[in-house]
């Protein structure tokens, strides 16, 4: 098996509607990837998919929203400061993988933005799987096994990101929104 069977695996999932289980495999492809990137020499699992998260969060938010976050992003959960690779791996990897559930206070939607704070839940838009899907596809590391197919349609920015968010989507090709000087969304 490879990174772009779990790509196609994550694709199947989806489309049957199964979001958590195709994050779940998603973080699998994320997990390889990281590996290909960081040894077990100077590498644990975790630091190895934190870090790369943290070198690829540009492109996990950048490629399917308005707003490309760099540096170190943090979030509050349950009270408490966390990075977003840490929630990513720490709470959502584990709990997926140990519990074989999201955390209630997490949650899919469909529309609004990528990633908001609502009282004490966070809601990713399942436009954010796709982001995940870009950072595998995009990654040096990736390249020789799966080269992906970049799908950049010569729409207006508004048009094209409101497409993306209404779908489908597809995790074996890149699909991403391209901003363009002083195009905003509003």
């Amino acid at each position: 098996m490879s990174i772009s069977a779990r790509l196609e695996d994550a694709q199947v999932l989806y489309e049957q509607r199964r979001l958590e289980g195709a994050l779940l495999v998603l973080l699998v492809a994320i997990a390889a990837t990281s590996r290909k990137r960081y040894s077990r020499d100077t590498h644990s699992d975790k630091k190895a998919f934190t870090v790369f998260v943290q070198d690829e969060i540009a492109t996990i938010t950048g490629t399917v929203s308005n707003v490309k976050i760099t540096g170190t992003f943090g979030l509050g959960y349950r009270g408490c400061p966390i990075t977003f690779p840490d929630l990513l791996y720490g709470i959502l990897w584990n709990q997926l993988v140990h519990e074989a559930s999201m955390p209630g206070d997490i949650r899919f939607i469909h529309g609004g933005k990528v990633l908001v704070r609502v009282g004490n839940t966070i809601e990713f838009n399942e436009v954010f799987l796709q982001g995940l899907a870009n950072c595998v596809l995009l990654a040096p590391e990736s390249q020789p096994e799966h080269i992906p197919e970049t799908v950049e349609p010569q729409e207006d920015p508004a048009t094209l990101l409101a497409r993306l968010y209404d779908g489908p989507l597809d995790f074996r090709r890149v699909l991403k929104w391209e901003a363009h000087p002083g195009a905003g969304i509003g």
